[in-house]
């Protein structure tokens, strides 16, 4: 005898043949229809007495949907999947993208609003992924650069090890590496969840927006010092902080770009006093050959030194994942805001409208 659930398992698209065979006037025998599809008769039976939440269910499913679910799993808070489900439409409606991640934090408000304790219900990315085949939803990279290094050649690798001795001069602790990284700040993120209606094919994202302010990171090598993250940006006095102080230090340029005198700007107003707050130690800041940087110097027991010519994405720090973890948090905190504007009642949303443009245009350099 097999085991129970070790048989054939049938997906929602054969499961709705069945059904469909089975609600015509003169419907073939369950036992023809059992080996039609290699499996039992109780399990036809199965199908057919569970018929309407079959239906129900994979109406909501597209049809690559039907095709790849094997295993209907059950909802343990259908109210709550049902108020995600609506939301998520509603965002879509609105051309708006809906990251896995937002999803996962919108369902955990949800269920604070619910009542729903942590202990019942985690909002795990397993959860996501049954939440997503219960519901069809698909997923979309809505709108990447990439270069390669040449490893292998010798006078990059005798630069890198000249580069290696210097560093070995210094305590670890005091080994600074500074970047810079433009950031559209108003760019919705490329990833998506998509509903089931929507056509793969025909889905885009929306223009790029081009609104951008550079930030400039800094840390040194264990990480246990971050410097204060800097803003560049265009306006010297923008609109949005009138009458209200800055969070973090912020420098205007015409180009919103690091050039020579702002970046002395940084190294004299920001970067110096916090080491210097921090240590009164020998410190090693090592930067890229990006043009807007000053000379390599030394002074004050501050060397500055510069990584070989086109390295920096193989061997600078920042450039390992510290500048994309910033920028993907911004990017989940901005879009929540913005999602959550729209959950806003309408009368509200209206007065924050009004607000912002009563607000002065920028004064550009």
């Amino acid at each position: 005898m097999s085991q129970k659930g070790r048989g054939k398992r049938l997906n929602e698209c054969q499961r709705l043949e069945i059904i469909e065979k089975l609600s015509k006037p003169n419907p073939p025998a369950k036992r023809v229809i059992a080996r039609t599809y290699g499996i039992s008769d109780t399990a036809i039976q199965k199908i057919w007495n569970n018929r309407d939440d079959n239906v129900a269910q994979s109406s909501n499913m597209s049809s690559s949907g039907r095709d790849n679910c094997y295993r209907a799993s059950q909802a343990k808070f259908p109210e709550l999947e049902e108020v995600l489900y609506e939301w998520i439409d509603m965002m879509r409606r609105a051309k708006l993208a809906v990251p896995p991640s937002l999803a996962i934090a919108k369902a955990r408000k949800i269920a604070l609003d619910m009542e729903i304790s942590n202990d019942d219900f985690k909002a795990s990315w397993p959860w996501l992924s049954n939440f997503r085949k219960r519901r069809g939803l698909g997923e979309m990279l809505l709108h990447g650069e990439g270069a390669e290094v040449d490893k292998n050649n010798p006078e990059l690798l005798s630069a890198l090890e000249e580069l290696y001795e210097i560093i070995r001069q210094y305590d670890v602790e005091n080994v600074y590496n500074m970047d810079e990284t433009g950031l559209f700040y108003r760019v919705l993120p490329r990833y998506s969840l998509l509903m089931p209606s929507e056509d793969l094919s025909a889905t885009r994202g929306k223009k790029k927006a081009k609104d951008r302010v550079s930030l400039v990171v800094c840390a040194n090598s264990t990480g246990t010092h971050k410097i204060p993250c800097t803003m560049i940006g265009k306006p010297k006095k923008p609109a949005c902080i009138v009458n209200k102080a800055w969070p973090i230090p912020y420098y205007a340029q015409k180009n919103a770009w690091m050039d020579v005198e702002v970046c002395w700007k940084w190294f004299n107003e920001v970067f110096f006093p916090a080491v210097r707050v921090r240590t009164s130690r020998p410190v090693l800041l090592i930067l890229d050959n990006a043009p807007g940087h000053f000379e390599a110097f030394e002074r004050d027991l501050v060397q500055v030194v510069f990584f070989p010519p086109n390295c920096t994405s193989w061997k600078q720090p920042c450039d390992m994942g510290i500048i994309a973890a910033l920028k993907k948090r911004y990017r989940f905190l901005y879009l929540r805001d913005v999602l959550e504007f729209y959950d806003l009642h309408e009368s509200t949303k209206a007065q924050k409208t009004e607000c912002i443009g009563r607000l002065q245009p920028p004064t550009t350099i």
